[in-house]
């Protein structure tokens, strides 16, 4: 006979039954679920151990294909080319001092193309370049002078390798039309003299370059312009810095058929200056400009981890390199600072 003591005693102990049933349920499933679980990763295992390298690698790896490489430019005063063989646009054959191994004499045939109509066949020159270890570059030269405003093709041959090709042109020259001097005070000591050049930006999409540094006609080293940061530019990091290259480039986006400055500054050490610098401004071609903005894009991301990969961009067809023109406009300025 169950008493009203008994009957509340399990009562009590009910929950806890039952809490406890529900537990070793819960861990019986988990428990078969992670069995299956271990089942499927030994299986996969056991499959992936027992393949081959043949399974793997069903195709053939294959070397890179050389090819040729072109790089120049073409301008008012003159056609300047670079030969070489190459495995990509960055990796040229390389000979035992450590150089790019160009090619030189009769070897190649460069033809330049003016507005689609042969204009000359190049030749073949070399001059000696004073580094660390001198060593010879061969290069090919026009003996003809190229006019702004016209498309140029050039095309080279080089034994059994494709031929390659590539097409620019030589834009107008945008003039400095005038300038604007201004004399600061720097503490006690220093004055500064800062100069704007007006330019007229031409009709059209342009593209242009600037010199970070100018020289003037003084005999001291420090007697330099350096070059004021500006909206416009687009490579503009550190004026010191050689991983953004010694020029400025710009396109005319922003400024498109208006008058535009650019401001040049120099650190007078010196009492007076009675000196004259010339300033340049670079009208390049639209090749030019992407060459350079995709170097300096790779040149400024080459150590980050999380940027895209970036391809240095090419004009030249069948091979490798980059083939553009370019114009200068020349202004020189007179100082007399007392």
């Amino acid at each position: 006979m169950i008493t009203l003591k008994r009957l509340s005693r399990r009562c009590e102990n009910l929950p806890r039954k039952f809490g406890y049933n529900l537990l070793m349920t819960i861990k019986h499933r988990h428990c078969k679920h992670s069995l299956r679980s271990n089942l499927f990763l030994l299986l996969v295992f056991t499959i992936l151990t027992s393949c081959t390298e043949d399974d793997f690698m069903d195709y053939k790896l294959t070397d890179p294909e050389t090819k040729l490489c072109l790089s120049g430019y073409v301008c008012p005063d003159s056609t300047y080319i670079v030969l070489s063989l190459s495995e990509s646009y960055s990796t040229d054959f390389i000979n035992s001092n450590g150089r790019i191994t160009t090619i030189s004499g009769n070897e190649a045939t460069v033809v330049l193309f003016e507005d689609n109509a042969p204009f000359d066949t190049l030749v073949s020159q070399n001059r000696i370049i004073i580094d660390c270890e001198p060593y010879v570059e061969n290069y090919y030269i026009s003996r003809k002078i190229a006019d702004m405003g016209k498309v140029y093709t050039i095309k080279a041959k080089y034994k059994e390798y494709d031929v390659v090709s590539a097409e620019t042109y030589i834009p107008n020259a945008t003039p400095i039309q005038s300038h604007e001097t201004e004399i600061k005070e720097i503490g006690e000591e220093y004055r500064s003299i800062n100069i704007d050049l007006l330019i007229q930006d031409l009709p059209g999409n342009n593209y242009y370059l600037l010199p970070k540094a100018v020289n003037s006609s003084s005999p001291n080293y420090y007697d330099y312009f350096l070059l004021v940061n500006n909206p416009l530019f687009e490579n503009f990091k550190d004026l010191f810095s050689e991983q953004v290259g010694r020029e400025i480039f710009f396109s005319d986006k922003l400024v498109q058929g208006k008058t535009f400055s650019v401001q040049y500054f120099h650190l007078l050490r010196e009492s007076s200056f009675d000196y004259s610098a010339t300033f340049s401004i670079f009208s390049i071609s639209e090749d030019y400009y992407r060459y350079e903005l995709s170097r300096h894009i790779k040149l400024n991301t080459q150590y980050d981890a999380n940027s895209n990969p970036v391809t240095i961009y090419s004009n030249v067809e069948g091979g490798y390199g980059i083939f553009m023109g370019f114009s200068e406009a020349k202004y020189t300025v007179q100082f007399n600072v007392e």
